[in-house]
């Protein structure tokens, strides 16, 4: 298990001047956290944007879209009576469904509010990129690469649609292969084309297989984990797209709120204007 180190700051200045070490951290941890400052949105939206300039996702300085959310689990019904080792939040990658328009590949998230310990409410991590190098045989790999996976995704109480994917995807930094399939409904997965034909019965079962793997190492592999311990004001900046994670509890949504902005491989203006991003705001 790996503890995130978060590099300390005294002041914004500190930080910019700072701010190659924290893309450097970013591209060989897939996880930068940043400690000693208190940002406020703006100066954290504008951090956002700073990076992408350099690192090459959107946000960026040269067009107005940002996408930015709030997250405190007030929605979470697991939250209460819960402890700081219990998982709350299920292990997921994040909208694996938006990967053939433009993937989210990175968030930055600002914890404005934590209070109690922080042995409570973290944050676990683990890179599908290291499941695919350990936890996977050549044959698998092979087959893998060939699948085409499905699952239903809901985007509204009881209104669902398919969502389609390549089951190994190249990362969007480092071109590394990874394995993408939706941790949230793995059980629901199943091989939609293999090698451009539709799948034998065979080929489903075996595609079964493999992504029921992959899920049970996220879930249980401590060896790979990379943990979280918030304290409030942390910016915490982790690469979404090679990343599952999931959280803990032990706290009380007044206690944990974080304000979170997404971060995009492409623009939003390339995605079609048909397809619907029901949480964009």
């Amino acid at each position: 298990m790996k503890i995130v180190d978060p590099l300390v700051f005294n002041s914004k200045s500190e930080l910019y001047e700072n701010l190659n070490a924290v893309i450097d951290k970013f591209k060989s941890d897939a996880i930068v956290g940043i400690r000693g400052l208190k940002l406020s949105e703006s100066e954290q939206l504008q951090l956002v944007k700073d990076l992408g300039d350099i690192i090459g996702w959107f946000p960026k300085n040269s067009e107005d879209f940002s996408h930015k959310y709030i997250e405190n689990h007030s929605s979470n019904r697991w939250v209460e009576g819960s402890t700081g080792d219990q998982v709350i939040l299920d292990w997921h990658l994040e909208h694996v469904d938006y990967d053939d328009y433009i993937p989210i590949v990175a968030g930055v998230w600002n914890m404005q509010n934590f209070k109690g310990s922080s042995d409570n409410g973290k944050t676990y991590f683990m890179d599908s990129r290291k499941i695919y190098e350990l936890a996977t045989s050549e044959e698998d790999i092979e087959f893998l690469k060939k699948s085409r996976a499905v699952w239903p995704e809901e985007y509204e109480k009881d209104i669902y649609t398919d969502c389609y994917v390549d089951a190994i995807q190249k990362h969007w930094l480092s071109e590394e292969p990874q394995i993408r399939l939706e941790l949230t409904h793995i059980d629901e997965a199943e091989l939609y084309e293999f090698d451009g034909n539709t799948p034998t019965e065979e080929e489903k079962a075996k595609f079964k297989e493999i992504a029921l793997r992959f899920s049970n190492q996220v879930w249980n592999n401590e060896d790979l984990r990379i943990v979280h311990r918030w304290e409030e004001g942390d910016i915490l900046i982790p690469d979404l797209f090679a990343l599952a994670h999931a959280v803990t509890g032990g706290f009380k949504s007044e206690e944990r709120e974080f304000t979170g902005f997404w971060c995009y491989s492409n623009s939003p203006e390339s995605a079609p204007k048909e397809k619907v991003f029901p949480r964009w705001n």
